[in-house]
């Protein structure tokens, strides 16, 4: 089958490289499968014939990355990178038999020859994930493979699994805990992304989760008194709220793990839940679980922060209350944490009429902040402008200043210096007017 789009491939410039050599070269994978879709696939990864040597002399400005002799190179293209790989001294027909699901079994090459040795052609019409071969060898080679089938299922838009897909992932669950947490983290962080509440489910029925997740696993019995489903289910139910209203990986994982530290406390015999608040517990628990998966130090501690104040919800703060928040954590952090009290309250029933109020001036917060610029006046202007010396005096001005940004009396880096100028001539106890 040939295709009429050969000149537009994304990795192109880099297949016609390769064939100038005198070896054929082909996209695979899923970027021959986004392509087929219509869609910009966000890795590009090359096959060819030509032997390790050859790629290694005609590529030796970039990374290989691997174990020599079978080593991948990641090679600069127009709009990103391809990563290179050799078959030699096999066929392109043995490396498809190896990858994972039919849809992935796909080839392309520069002329347009679209290679499908497994039926992946008809599965990606009909939108079906299917194994390509034998799922328990396929499993060996890579158990994280079970992972990714709960992951494209979330992320692929109305696709189904072929009946009987996840049975065979459950006997391999168990080497989930071997594999590099960075890996296991990509596909987590993917498929949070897509549906998660699906993602999750899937992991469940597969036997999977309490190996990439045993935090979560450990819900699966905890009960609050008096209430008929687990806590496994209601985070699942909360997860889906978020995602219903917020793209962002930080405020689903915030959801994925804010009830974590209460199951701990609810099932007891840990040590740690005596010592700390649920919310703490929580929040300590998932940290170490997104370290494992190498996710980035900025993302966590947002996330950390989300589980630990998700409780505030049953004790809403003050506008005040808010602003501090806000400050600490960013007005995007914000509207995440808002978002969770949200779904945790349809959740439970009980969904709070503060949330509105709440939620208008989350949302006031954000836009006075970001007319401000997101700057502010450092400590050497305050002390420059008022005539203090160092110390807390200046620590406690700067955080009365930052009040007046978030209740809209100083709109500008020039109504700050007025307003401190203001406060430096009528002193402590008469107090800066608006600027």
């Amino acid at each position: 089958m040939k295709s009429d789009f050969s000149g537009h491939l994304p990795g192109f410039d880099v297949l016609r490289r390769i064939e100038a050599q005198g070896f054929p070269a082909f996209l695979v994978g899923g970027v021959v499968r986004d392509l087929l879709r219509g869609r910009a696939g966000e890795d590009v990864d090359i096959v060819t014939l030509a032997p390790p040597e050859v790629l290694r002399r005609l590529f030796a400005g970039a990374p290989e990355v691997g174990k020599a002799p079978l080593g991948v190179w990641v090679v600069p293209r127009e709009g990103g990178v391809a990563e290179v790989a050799s078959c030699h001294p096999h066929s392109l027909e043995e490396d498809l038999a190896r990858r994972d699901f039919t849809v992935n079994a796909l080839a392309l090459g520069v002329d347009g020859q679209l290679v499908d040795r497994s039926g992946g052609m008809e599965d990606l019409f009909r939108r079906r994930l299917r194994w390509n071969g034998d799922p328990r060898d396929r499993l060996r080679q890579d158990p994280l493979r079970a992972l990714r089938l709960a992951r494209f299922a979330a992320t692929l838009p109305g696709w189904i699994l072929d009946p009987g897909a996840l049975a065979p992932c459950a006997p391999f669950a168990g080497a989930l805990g071997e594999i590099p947490g960075e890996r296991v983290g990509r596909e987590m962080a993917r498929g949070l992304r897509g549906d998660p509440a699906l993602f999750l489910n899937l992991l469940e029925r597969g036997g999977m989760l309490g190996a990439v997740l045993p935090e979560l696993g450990a819900l699966r019995d905890a009960r609050e008194p008096g209430e008929d489903g687990d806590l496994l289910s209601h985070t699942l139910r909360v997860l889906g709220g978020v995602a219903s209203l917020s793209p962002e990986l930080r405020d689903r994982a915030g959801a994925l793990w804010h009830d974590v530290g209460r199951g701990v406390e609810l099932r007891g015999g840990d040590p740690e839940a005596l010592s700390m608040a649920p919310g703490i517990l929580g929040a300590r628990r998932a940290a170490r679980r997104m370290a494992l998966w190498r996710w980035p130090r900025g993302l966590g501690r947002s996330v950390e922060a989300l589980v630990r104040h998700h409780s505030l919800g049953a004790d809403p703060p003050s506008p005040e209350g808010l602003g501090r928040l806000a400050r600490r954590h960013g007005t995007a952090w914000l509207e995440g944490l808002l978002t969770l009290f949200w779904a945790h309250g349809q959740e439970g029933g009980s969904f709070a009429l503060w949330w509105e109020a709440h939620r208008r001036e989350a949302l006031a917060l954000r836009g006075r902040w970001d007319r401000w610029g997101g700057g502010g006046v450092s400590g050497g202007a305050i002390r420059a402008l008022t005539g203090l010396s160092p110390g807390p005096g200046v620590g406690a001005l700067k955080a009365r200043l930052e009040e007046a940004v978030d209740r809209g009396e100083v709109t500008s880096e020039e109504g700050a210096r007025i307003w401190l100028r203001r406060f430096s001539s009528e002193g402590v106890k008469e107090g800066p007017g608006t600027a």
